[in-house]
């Protein structure tokens, strides 16, 4: 078994892009922390733009902060107006022709990953290209609270 790697950190403490390689295959994986401010978080997502142009299938995952899709809120309008970092994750959903896994290993599940009194949304997300799902039976897909910040945090295991 050859295992090789490479790493490159996009936006440090934001964003990490890894290239893994095992028995010929070759897979890209793609970490984000988006920022809480719009500005800066919009930023970040053009930024990854260019990442996610290659012929690696693609995972993408993590914080990002923002919720791409209107369903997802509890307790908001049933139009949400989308913000400029909501249009660029779209923007990378779309280009990378990334598939949502939660969405479609849960379809009628809400998934909120974040709550305050008001409302629920999700903002933590697993992405993937389309010839990597279904992932079922190699994705726990959990959530936890978090103790300290009462906030709901999300763990992908492959």
């Amino acid at each position: 078994e050859c295992l090789g790697f490479y790493d490159k950190v996009v936006v440090d403490g934001r964003a990490l892009c890894i290239d893994v390689e095992k028995n010929g295959s070759k897979l890209r994986i793609i970490n984000v922390y988006g920022h809480t401010e719009l500005k800066e978080r919009t930023a970040l997502f053009q930024i990854l733009q260019p990442f996610l142009c290659n012929r690696r299938p693609i995972i993408m995952g993590g914080d990002f902060n923002c919720t791409p899709e209107t369903s997802g809120i509890q307790g908001a309008a049933s139009t949400v107006k989308k913000d400029s970092s909501t249009c660029a994750l779209d923007n990378l959903i779309k280009d990378g022709n990334l598939k949502d896994v939660f969405r479609f290993l849960n379809p009628s599940d809400p998934g909120y990953t974040w709550s305050n009194n008001k409302s629920s949304s999700r903002i933590d997300f697993l992405f993937a290209s389309e010839g990597l799902i279904p992932l079922k039976g190699v994705l726990i897909w959990s959530r936890v609270k978090h103790v300290e910040e009462n906030e709901k945090c999300t763990r992908y295991i492959f």
